[in-house]
């Protein structure tokens, strides 16, 4: 992801080890002797300071890093030194006089670091991409498999095991929707023309003994109410989504019970 921004192979190396492991983890002691050792072989390299002249900057650089770039990892060090050589980062990398200077060290890695914001940004969203994608993926494992199960008991059941539903309302409602998909049930006129004749007999019937819909609202109770209330022909659409359910454990419960006869 970070390649195709421009971001060098070094850097993203680089900033992924320090994200992963900081300085402010290292142990004290380590912790000196590498920043030390790191600081003064880029001032030599980067900035051709002599080490005799500035072994005293550079300890003290190293303790700067420690109090105020704790964040960036040792490897991170010299990628700033290189980004500040090949001017993609504004720090002058002089030594004066041969000396390197704290200054001159602070203001590589400030600069550094406003460099390394937005990536280190894009590395936390790849991350979290990369977690939900991970996520979905143990989601679409884990309804594949109780798709499977579903399949494999069904299956079961019309080879003649014991059904353990008394009766179709006991049907879970997401089994038609996997057996139809897996070629298991099929379509049938006459069992839906059945649950929509069900259906509005059981409504109607409790509208007239004013008993509150479960899932209508009482405006829409009485207006699905009024709808079929003087013409038996009708079949109020509020009221779809409950023949469907009742549809779709109807097909189930025919198919369960046809192989059992």
């Amino acid at each position: 992801m970070l390649q195709r921004t421009g971001y060098a192979d070094s850097f993203i190396q680089a900033l992924k080890s320090g994200m992963i492991y900081p300085i402010r983890d290292f142990e004290n002691q380590k912790l000196e002797i590498l920043s030390v050792a790191t600081i003064g072989d880029i001032a030599v390299a980067y900035c051709g300071a002599d080490i005799d002249l500035s072994i005293g900057a550079i300890k003290e650089s190293a303790k700067l890093l420690q109090d105020n770039f704790a964040g960036v990892g040792i490897d991170e060090i010299r990628e700033a030194f290189k980004l500040a050589a090949s001017k993609k980062i504004d720090a002058n990398l002089a030594a004066y006089s041969g000396q390197f200077t704290v200054r001159l060290f602070g203001d590589v890695m400030a600069s550094y670091i406003e460099y390394r914001r937005p990536a280190v940004a894009l590395i936390h969203q790849q991350i979290e991409i990369e977690r939900q994608e991970r996520e979905l993926a143990v989601l679409a494992g884990k309804i594949a498999q109780a798709r499977e199960a579903v399949v494999m008991q069904f299956k079961s059941i019309v080879a003649g095991s014991a059904n353990p539903f008394t009766n179709y309302g006991d049907i879970p409602t997401n089994w038609c929707d996997i057996l139809r998909g897996e070629n298991l049930i099929f379509g049938d006129p006459a069992t839906w023309i059945e649950a929509k004749r069900t259906v509005r007999e059981r409504f109607m019937l409790q509208q007239r003994m004013i008993i509150p819909d479960d899932t209508l609202s009482a405006f829409d109770a009485k207006k699905a109410f009024a709808e079929m209330e003087h013409d038996e022909t009708i079949f109020s659409n509020l009221l779809l989504p409950r023949a469907k359910v009742l549809y779709e454990r109807l097909l189930i419960w025919k198919a369960i019970t046809t192989s059992s006869q």
